[in-house]
């Protein structure tokens, strides 16, 4: 789980059982800890960053088509192809930050 609590390293009753080793092992579970915090983060911003330029450049190319068909209405048809073509390619990009926020959460623990 992404928010499990480990012991303290300042506990009385571990401190007296533990040993360099172990001690060295509750460490590296620390340093796991924050690593998947880190890891978390990341893929928030991974989805937040790649859903926001998404949302951004689907806006403009629906804008600047429809301010092509406005200024030229004969080329309509080429125009909302071309405008659909590329909101399709725009949305892909979501679609793969959406990926790698997954793979960061589940894969990379």
């Amino acid at each position: 789980m992404l928010w499990q609590l480990r012991p303290s390293l300042h506990d009385k009753d571990i401190e007296t059982q533990k040993g360099g080793f172990s001690m060295l092992i509750d460490v590296l579970h620390t340093l796991m800890d924050v690593g998947t915090g880190l890891a978390a983060i990341g893929a928030g911003l991974a989805i937040g960053i790649g859903g926001g330029g998404s949302g951004i450049g689907e806006g403009n190319i629906c804008a600047k088509g429809v301010e092509g068909i406005a200024r030229n209405p004969e080329a309509e048809g080429k125009i909302r192809t071309g405008m659909i073509l590329g909101c399709a390619l725009d949305e892909t990009t979501g679609i793969y930050s959406l990926l790698v926020a997954i793979l960061i959460i589940f894969v990379l623990k």
